[in-house]
């Protein structure tokens, strides 16, 4: 990657796999940042460890995936460096299901909601997901963002 940079520009998603533990980053990742996908539809999630199968059904189903290489990669920088960011498969399910919710807010009582994360789960993240994904949901919809300081 040091030496070939451009070899791994369309590089989305790489996975480290026993058959025990999956988990899914970026080329950029530390080991640290690759995570489980622990549920293969957003409804039911696997608490204990990501099985084999429900990290390749939840993560590479076809529609999913090319949601997944779409909308929920973005990119980040330090610096000089550049980092790809792969969304959470709770990141992904909460934001798809928070445009849905959003979408119908403004069709019926304009009552509408985000969601909760706990600290240090990735919630800038998600509103930048959610933000982008709004734009294409909504015609032209304001979008206001506050953050604690």
């Amino acid at each position: 990657m040091h030496e070939i940079p451009s070899m791994f520009i369309y590089n989305c998603i790489c996975v480290m796999s026993d058959h025990l533990t999956s988990k899914a980053g970026t080329i950029t990742s530390g080991e640290d940042r690759f995570m489980e996908w622990k549920t293969k539809d957003g409804n039911y999630e696997n608490t204990q460890y990501a099985q084999f199968d429900t990290f390749f059904e939840g993560i590479f189903e076809r529609e999913r995936l090319l949601d997944i290489i779409k909308n929920f990669i973005c990119f980040s920088s330090e610096g000089l460096k550049q980092f790809k960011i792969l969304a959470g498969y709770h990141q992904y399910f909460a934001v798809r299901k928070a445009v849905e919710s959003t979408r119908h807010a403004t069709e019926t009582d304009g009552k509408g909601g985000v969601f909760w994360h706990t600290q240090g789960s990735g919630k800038s993240l998600s509103m930048v997901f959610y933000a982008h994904l709004l734009q294409e949901a909504l015609d032209s919809p304001t979008i206001v963002v506050l953050t604690p300081s």
